[in-house]
């Protein structure tokens, strides 16, 4: 039987000799067997580590055979414990990994009753502290465990089987949880049960045996109402009670999804396929959640619960005729229950009668020897997922038992291989079941297997025994969703046994030395292999090779363990290409051994370090990589060189025309005709620019062609961008510059002669950062006093502005000008304010007037770095009249200049400084008595003369900035 799965399966009988005896013929066949088994403790997703907890007290309550037991933690034990039966002598043992037991007492003595000795132990495992507390007793007894945060509780109804018949007692024995190797396999793994924080760790319960089917009654196949035949197009209303949410709509729904969500808490819905017709968007709800929300998208309407609290609660959707149900809480569980049903045929049963389970048990004839369970397997099959388990022989195996969203079966006096021994995650695929969970657990000197099937929501299902097999098919109804694209099964052979050499029996030995087995735990199942071995079941398409970056060497593969001595190489490629779905080459001068100890390693980073190590190297094409020796690889790709040379040699020269829109069309052409030249074939090629139409006829191969346009054009003929300068030059009283925190004629020096890239608030107090002497400043002229200063003034525009409104409003001050001017990147802007003054000048014609300019001059030329700071080369000239110096014409009038030059660097937006330019005014006024002034002589005597004299600085605003 050949089944296609989702994880391990047998495969032909044939093709698995034959693949065995090929491993036979290596002197690691041991090893490699063993690597083929692939523990369930490899290659799975790795846990973080777990917190350390600590155990506080150990307290016995009660006496005589009514008696329980209470453990206090530190912390909340959430699902890190294990309970399970062990006997000789008669006792429950408790597990709590990574738990500090030096708080309590090692042993506590009872004397009589049924609980007559508590002791506690630690063994240090590779996972951390194990903290173990084993309550001997002086018979067997029926007990349940409880667990509320940080306590558990072990309380104890008495001696099994007192004041019943035997075969009830046995029927309501206690079903144990695994041991140790299970229940760190089965509780690590993170699970939103019955959808939420409600589920513990498999701890020990009391379970019925399922009651006997009545052959002359027919059960019913769902509770699942019939949905209309028309599809649902809209969302009519939203009815939120007490634990329910009814998403009422126009017909049967459609495709369903659900998922969870962290940060915060919530249950999220989708429902396909379907628009709102309603306008509520919110609707308030209790009792485990607190709202419901409505969202839209062009494809589904989305329903997001957000969870109290934070604590998402026990939950199930299904959908009910035409609308979707999500209920919480208990009667959620109840729904549960009640919707998970056998289905028994209709033609079945009217044409053969029903079994009870005793008569079916004795129909299988089990002969009491163990059986084995040789594989598990899961297919989807149109419209139902199939559980399919393999046994060695007949066995007996229990009716399925429903617990919330868990669906139980356990085959009796069985065992199981540790390969097939791990949780099997089905939750990618178009099917009802979210993960299959086989594990071990011990009820008095037997031990059996149970398999835990935990469901997405309420179907029916159907168990068959068959002879060897036994098949457990449930009903996909609404969660029959198309596969993922991308998503692929990985089925793997299940290697015949092979009896382990000396060294690989001594190097198990010593894993359970290091890892303690809980007692009663068969020899089979402790026999674990140390070297490779897989836990994922489905493994996605496009986590492949071809994903990864080899410059970033990002690994993101499945995670495997290898342990090998002196290992063929080819072998272990051939291994990883199992793991990797990955079809792999390997080439003829590829061969040696390797010896590696790689644990939890991601299975590219092992395939790197192995080809690392022994000189090779890897070419990968699709899914088929290509492995050999570097040189190889250097041969290959260098003939591929030299056949695409030989190919864009051979290519014939086309013609095509460049239009240049924004640079300068010769410079455009200047670096094609660079391009094409340091190909080596310029005597093929040609530039020709046209700059009436902006055009470039270049003649050249295609290839150049190509590299021209995408390499050269797109890069190079883009917008130039622009500065807008905006100028503000403002005469004001000495106090003004004060108020804004500025003080002129600082000292400052720094060798470098660098602005910091920093300033003061406006208002605050302090000195502007200004240029060294040499740069800055000039010496004085007529009328002038002082340098010219520069700084930087890290104030919002906007408050500038009314800096300077205010300024002219109290008379202290006044606006000279505020231009504007917007110029290129790295072109010259230019900003001139002044007089023109007139004088009389002779020439070869005669005499004429001529002007000299006094002028306020600035001219800014920004250059804008790829950070969007701005360096910008200023020149502020100043030019004033200073006196007149005769000629031989006359008096002409003479100019005080004074200028600066500097360089600073600027923020988009942010405004520079230049200070230091003083005015000086002298006026002269006359007053007097009006006839008597004007006497010659004694006039003076009735009259006097004023001279004012007035100072004032020119302060220059200049602010940059970028236009996109």
């Amino acid at each position: 039987m050949n089944l296609k799965s989702s994880f391990l399966s047998v495969k032909e009988p044939n093709t698995m000799c034959r693949f065995v005896k090929c491993l036979r013929s290596f002197s690691e066949v041991l090893i490699l067997a063993g690597i083929l088994v692939f523990p369930s403790v490899v290659l799975a997703e790795t846990t973080p580590a777990q917190t350390q907890n600590r155990l506080l007290s150990i307290v016995p309550e009660g006496s005589g055979d009514a008696i329980s037991v209470k453990l206090v933690t530190e912390k909340p034990l959430g699902y890190r414990y294990t309970v399970y039966d062990s006997f000789d002598p008669v006792r429950i043992v408790i597990d709590l990994p990574t738990t500090d037991i030096s708080a309590v007492i090692p042993q506590q003595v009872l004397g009589e009753g049924l609980l007559k000795e508590i002791r506690v132990s630690k063994f240090d495992v590779k996972s951390g502290s194990l903290g173990r507390v084993e309550l001997l007793l002086t018979a067997a007894a029926e007990y349940k465990v409880s667990v509320e945060d940080a306590e558990l509780r072990v309380l104890f109804n008495g001696v099994k089987g007192a004041g019943k018949a035997p075969a009830e007692a046995v029927a309501q024995e206690a079903a144990t949880a695994p041991p140790l190797a299970e229940a760190a396999m089965a509780t690590d793994v993170a699970v939103d049960s019955v959808h939420g924080a409600g589920v513990t760790a498999p701890a020990a319960v009391t379970e019925a045996a399922a009651p006997p089917v009545d052959a002359a009654a027919e059960v019913a196949p769902a509770t699942i109402p019939t949905t209309p035949s028309a599809p649902a197009k809209k969302l009519v209303q939203v009815e939120v009670a007490d634990g329910t949410v009814m998403l009422k709509m126009d017909g049967a729904p459609g495709t369903i999804k659900q998922f969870t969500l962290k940060s915060p808490t919530r249950l999220v819905v989708d429902m396909f396929g379907i628009k709102p017709a309603l306008k509520e968007r919110s609707f308030k709800s209790e009792n485990g959640f607190d709202r419901v929300r409505l969202g839209v998208y062009p494809d589904k309407v989305r329903v997001v619960l957000d969870a109290s609290k934070g604590k998402m609660p026990k939950y199930i959707v299904e959908p009910v005729s035409s609308a979707v149900r999500v209920s919480w809480g208990e009667r959620a569980v109840s729904q549960f229950a009640a919707a998970i049903v056998p289905v028994v045929p209709a033609e079945t049963a009217e044409q053969t009668p029903v079994m009870t389970p005793a008569a079916e048990m004795a129909a299988f004839k089990p002969s009491g020897a163990q059986v084995a369970i040789e594989g598990v397997d899961f297919k989807v099959e149109g419209s139902k997922s199939i559980l399919l388990v393999a046994l060695s022989e007949p066995g007996e195996a229990t009716d399925p038992v429903v617990e919330g969203d868990i669906l139980r079966f356990e085959v009796r006096n069985a065992r199981i291989t540790q390969n097939l021994k791990r949780v099997i995650d089905v939750s990618a695929f178009p099917s009802v079941v979210r993960q299959i969970t086989p594990y071990v657990f011990q009820e008095k000197k037997k031990q059996n297997v149970r398999f835990s099937v935990q469901v997405k929501g309420a179907v029916p299902y159907e168990f068959k025994r068959e002879g060897k097999l036994l098949a457990l098919s449930l009903e996909n109804g609404a969660y029959a969703e198309e596969v993922p694209a991308g998503v692929e099964t990985l089925t793997m052979p299940v290697p015949e046994p092979v009896t382990p050499s000396p060294e690989l029996a001594e190097a198990s030995a010593e894993a359970q030395s290091t890892h303690p087995a809980p007692p009663g735990m068969p020899a089979e199942a402790q026999l674990t292999s140390a070297a490779v071995g897989t836990a994922g079941a489905v493994v996605p398409a496009e986590v492949k090779a071809a994903q990864r970056d080899t410059s970033v060497k990002n690994y993101i593969g499945q995670k495997v363990t290898l342990e090998f001595d002196n290992a063929d190489i080819r072998n272990i490629i051939q291994l990883i290409a199992e793991v990797s779905e990955l079809n792999i080459v390997v080439s003829d001068d590829v061969k040696g051994t390797i010896t590696l100890r790689l644990i939890n390693v991601p299975w590219d980073q092992a395939l790197d370090l192995i080809l690392e190590t022994k000189g090779l190297g890897m070419l990968q094409e699709g899914n088929v990589v290509r492995v050999m020796s570097q040189k190889e690889i250097q041969i290959l790709k260098l003939e591929k060189l030299k056949n695409y040379v030989a190919i864009e040699d051979n290519e014939p020269a086309v013609t095509k025309v460049f239009v240049v829109r924004y640079a300068p069309i010769a410079d455009i052409a200047t670096k094609i005709q660079a391009h094409l030249g340091k190909s080596g074939d310029s005597g093929n090629n040609s530039v020709t620019s046209d700059p009436r139409t902006r055009q470039i006829i270049v003649t050249a191969r295609p290839s150049r062609l190509v590299q021209i346009e995408e390499e050269l054009l797109k890069r190079l003929d883009v917008p130039e961008r622009q500065v807008m300068i905006e100028a503000r030059i403002v005469e004001a009283n000495s106090s003004f510059g004060n108020d804004l925190g500025v003080k002129w004629g600082l000292s400052y020096n720094d060798p470098n002669g660098d602005i910091p890239q920093g300033g003061l608030e406006a208002g605050g107090s302090g000195a502007f950062m200004t240029l060294p002497k040499t740069a800055g400043v000039v010496s004085g002229a007529a009328g002038l006093a002082g340098g010219i200063t520069f700084g930087n003034l890290l104030t919002n525009t906007t408050i500038l502005d009314l800096r300077i409104s205010a300024l002219e409003t109290s008379g202290n001050g006044k606006v000279v000008s505020t231009p504007r001017i917007t110029t290129l990147n790295g072109g010259q802007a230019s900003i001139s304010q002044g007089t023109k003054i007139p004088y009389q000048s002779s020439g070869t014609d005669g005499p004429k007037t001529e002007f000299v300019d006094a002028n306020l001059e600035l001219k800014v030329t920004p250059v804008i770095n790829p950070d969007n700071t701005i360096i910008l080369d200023i020149t502020a000239t100043n030019s004033n009249i200073g006196g007149f110096v005769p000629t031989g014409l006359g008096d002409a009038p003479s100019v005080n200049t004074k200028e600066a030059k500097t360089r600073v660097l600027v923020k988009n937006g942010e405004t520079t400084v230049i200070g230091g330019i003083f005015v000086e005014n002298e006026t002269d006024g006359e007053s007097g008595v009006p006839i008597l002034m004007n006497i010659p002589i004694l006039g003076y005597l009735f009259k006097s003369k004023n001279i004012t004299k007035s100072r004032s600085e020119l302060l220059i605003f200049i602010t940059p900035r970028i236009i996109d």
